[in-house]
């Protein structure tokens, strides 16, 4: 499958090199019961013994490119591929592409 989505830059200026992702999930309507694999979250024991933890993907550089650059304010948009064989699989992000928002 294929997703999109993206984020905020925050602080500093500089070359997007990876993207650091993690998932997190409700599990009712009401947002109380949930699951995150966020190095951040509150309780995230179950997600990291059942081996979910965070993806690092590192982005590939033709011969003579440059990595993307970027600044805070800017938004980041993201293509994720996700192939699973049943057992295992692999994500990876075959596009990142800055939405610039200071103008520039």
């Amino acid at each position: 499958g294929m997703g999109e989505g993206g984020g905020e830059i925050g602080e500093g200026e500089g070359e997007v090199h990876a993207v650091v992702s993690w998932f997190e999930v409700d599990l009712d309507r009401e947002g109380e019961i949930n699951l995150s694999s966020s190095p951040w979250a509150k309780d995230n024991s179950f997600a990291r013994q059942q081996h979910w933890g965070q993806l690092i993907d590192v982005l590939a550089l033709e011969p003579g490119g440059s990595f993307p650059t970027v600044k805070p304010g800017d938004m980041v948009e993201l293509t994720a591929n996700i192939h699973s064989n049943g057992g295992g699989g692999s994500i990876y992000f075959s596009n990142v592409e800055v939405m610039s928002q200071s103008g520039g």
